[in-house]
């Protein structure tokens, strides 16, 4: 399985009808919620996405629209979602059905340094946006339910990515491949799961859909250019 296999797993969070350019207007014809929404989009996202919440950056969450609450969380799915999607892409493209010990020490090394790290980075940032989820200003809509528990879902296939990696072995080769392979078609499936949450969450707190649908995929193709993946749309 090859790296680009991998990448295709969050394609289900470009939204390909709304990636298009939206109509600019100048400052003075936006009212102030679309200017904050402009806000938004130019914001360096991977940074909001990876910080460690202090109280200044609670209270400065609290007092954002919804629509930008709901994409400063969406933001830490997506991070999240673009880093498994790299490292352990880089992983699986080195397992095949036949290997020498030599290829399977790679394949575990790759493993050791790449995506472990990142595990324990996706853990906070996944703290994060959970508690950030539970002060929202839509905290109570059920959708909040429906993307943890897409998020989870998605969590716990990476889970068996590794844990199917970390046992390895010369002569089990074959059946791990075979195993990737079908947990391939699991993590596109669970991965494309999540951003419809986000878009019940939207509809259920009454946001200004289109808008945040924009917002959010101009969001996510930010987040692929500053990770060098290559866009969805190409």
């Amino acid at each position: 399985m090859k790296k680009r296999m991998m990448m295709v797993g969050i394609a289900g969070l470009c939204f390909l009808g709304a990636c298009g350019d939206t109509e600019t207007k100048s400052t003075e014809d936006k009212n102030p919620d679309e200017q904050v929404d402009k806000e938004v989009k130019k914001v360096p996202v991977k940074e909001i996405a990876q910080h460690t919440m202090k109280a200044e950056d609670i209270t400065r969450f609290q007092q954002e629209i919804p629509e930008k609450q709901l994409l400063n969380i969406m933001a830490r799915f997506i991070v999240t979602t673009i880093n498994y999607d790299q490292q352990l892409g880089n992983t699986v493209a080195l397992v095949n059905d036949t290997m020498t010990q030599e290829n399977v020490d790679r394949a575990k090394r790759t493993l050791h340094d790449q995506v472990i790290p990142i595990q324990k980075e996706n853990q906070e940032t996944m703290q994060n946006a959970y508690y950030l989820l539970s002060i929202a200003n839509f905290k109570d809509v059920p959708g909040v339910t429906g993307l943890k528990t897409a998020n989870d879902a998605y969590t716990k296939v990476t889970e068996q990515y590794v844990a199917a990696i970390q046992g390895l072995t010369v002569a089990n080769a074959a059946s791990t491949y075979a195993q990737l392979g079908r947990l391939h078609k699991t993590y596109l499936e669970a991965s494309q799961a999540i951003t419809p949450q986000a878009f019940e969450i939207a509809s259920q707190a009454k946001m200004d859909e289109p808008r945040f649908q924009d917002a959010l995929a101009t969001m996510y193709q930010t987040l692929l250019e500053q990770a060098g993946e290559i866009s969805v749309q190409e």
